[in-house]
């Protein structure tokens, strides 16, 4: 792809009753990351169960509710969301990653769960566009986990936290 084809990777971020926010980090190119993020997929039943089973809005705080954030903080959430699906869209295009279907963007939900120091520990996801077939969400799926493990929240919390909302990528 072409550098100037990044100006057209944009995500366009609906916020919904949860968002969450992430900063990408520098990659250390002489170190290997073992652990990876757990990631999800809400269209599997099962998946969705083997989440649900981990309980892990009772350990994350919504990182949105004014009860955890001053609305300050909040503004800054919301920018480092948007710059997280930014980011990812610009990684699917690196990858040479193709939906295989001719929709201007792809939508998903997603909601994320993260440590205190911002890296992600758990990413559930649907793609909600519904041409998008099922080895393609596979193959979204193993770049969403590496891409995972190399973005970091430039918001240090004292407990972790989540977030979730909706999120277009465009579709190259």
């Amino acid at each position: 792809m072409r550098v100037s084809f990044f100006s057209l990777v944009m995500a366009l971020v609906l916020i919904f009753g949860c968002e969450n926010s992430t900063k990408t980090k520098e990659t250390n190119q002489n170190k290997t990351t073992n652990i990876k993020p757990i990631t999800f997929s809400l269209a599997e039943e099962e998946e969705l169960k083997k989440l649900d089973s981990l309980n892990l809005d009772s350990s994350y705080a919504n990182l949105l509710s004014p009860a955890y954030n001053s609305e300050e903080n909040i503004k800054e959430v919301r920018r480092s969301w948007s710059k997280l699906h930014q980011d990812l869209g610009k990684y699917l295009v690196e990858q040479n990653f193709n939906w295989g279907i001719n929709d201007s963007s792809i939508s998903l939900f997603n909601k994320i769960y993260f440590s205190e120091d911002g890296t992600i520990d758990y990413y559930a996801f649907k793609v909600i566009t519904p041409s998008v077939s099922d080895d393609k969400v596979d193959e979204f799926e193993l770049l969403l986990k590496e891409f995972s493990s190399e973005v970091k929240l430039d918001l240090n919390q004292k407990k972790n936290f989540a977030q979730c909302g909706k999120s277009r990528i465009m579709n190259n």
